[in-house]
């Protein structure tokens, strides 16, 4: 019982210090954008993965909005820095086939810009976030 005990404190105090370096920690979740576009249900990013980040963006939205998109990834870690920007047309009000494979070391700033036709913003993203390392099971 208070080996469990020393695990959960250790497990609370790092996540408190990944958070309070400025930066959202995040596996398994969803970063939501802003939209004030009534066309557009939520939109976002995705992050998923073990070993590697999986970082994808979506938008759902009305089948028939189309118009453009811009995803971005700059991430800094001990090994260096990498960028990464994809730009793209979309339809059908989804956002398929976009994503972004990184390893888990680092922050990584992560941007999506999604445009319709007529250049009228309908959602947008803008967030450090850090890429932790999923524990080595013991």
């Amino acid at each position: 019982m208070l080996q469990s005990v020393r695990l959960i404190l250790v497990s609370v105090t790092t996540t408190s210090i990944c958070l309070q370096v400025g930066a959202t920690s995040m596996n398994g979740h969803v970063i939501y954008g802003t939209s004030s576009d009534t066309r557009v249900r939520a939109c976002g990013i995705s992050i998923s993965g073990e070993e590697f980040a999986v970082i994808r963006p979506f938008i759902h939205a009305a089948s028939e909005l189309q118009g453009n998109f811009t995803f971005e990834v700059s991430k800094l870690s001990s090994s260096g820095r990498s960028s990464t920007r994809q730009q793209n047309r979309f339809s059908t009000g989804t956002l398929d086939n976009a994503e972004v494979v990184v390893d888990r070391s680092g922050r990584a700033r992560i941007a999506l810009a999604v445009t319709d036709e007529t250049g009228n913003q309908l959602c947008n993203v803008d967030q450090i976030i850090e890429l932790e390392q999923t524990p080595t099971p013991i």
